[in-house]
Formats: structure tokens, C-alpha cells, sequence
């Protein structure tokens, strides 16, 4: 009875992951409990990864965000040498003459 209330209680995940193992299969109560606590150990370490990941990934996404934000700020001297450049290989005018 012990077993069947632990099994009915467990999380969704490690339930999922009991159903797919060896330990489906094992009638010996502590045999069992063994190998779900190596499943739940598992799982615990590969959702505390995913965590880290998905952390890490924001970290940059903030720090992206940060850096797009600065580089905004200041004037574009890309563009003004642009402006200033197309404007030196333009025809120019002939001085105005004393009457004009």
C-alpha cells in the first residue's frame, strides 16, 4: 500500500520517468525507492542545469540589450562621415560674380 501511495504522489516528471525505467517492473519496496531516488536525483540535477542555462542566457540577453542601448546613446559618426564624404564628391558651384 506504501508503494502505490508513494507512486501516486510523485511529481509528474519522475513520474514519467519511473514509467519508462526498470523500476516499473521492481516488486522489492526498498529496490524501488532506490532506483526512484536515483531518478529524482537525476532529474533534480538536470532541471538545475537547464536552470543555469536559461540564466546564462538571459544574462547575455541583458547585457546585448545594455550594449545595443549605449551604442543608440551617442551621434552616428558613421553616418555624418557618410553625409560628409558624398558631399565632397559633389559638383560645386562656381563663386557668385560681384553683380550676382
Amino acid at each position: 500500500m506504501l508503494h502505490n501511495h508513494l507512486e501516486a504522489h510523485l511529481d509528474n516528471e519522475l513520474k514519467e520517468k519511473v514509467k519508462h525505467s526498470d523500476a516499473k517492473n521492481d516488486r522489492v519496496f526498498k529496490s524501488w525507492v532506490a532506483a526512484v531516488h536515483i531518478l529524482d536525483e537525476a532529474q533534480t540535477t538536470e532541471n538545475k542545469q537547464q536552470l543555469n542555462l536559461i540564466e546564462g542566457a538571459l544574462q547575455c540577453q541583458a547585457k546585448q540589450q545594455v550594449t545595443d542601448a549605449n551604442a543608440l546613446c551617442g551621434p552616428s559618426r558613421h553616418n555624418n562621415a557618410a553625409v560628409s564624404s558624398s558631399m565632397s564628391n559633389t559638383n560645386q558651384l562656381a563663386p557668385l560674380m560681384e553683380g550676382e
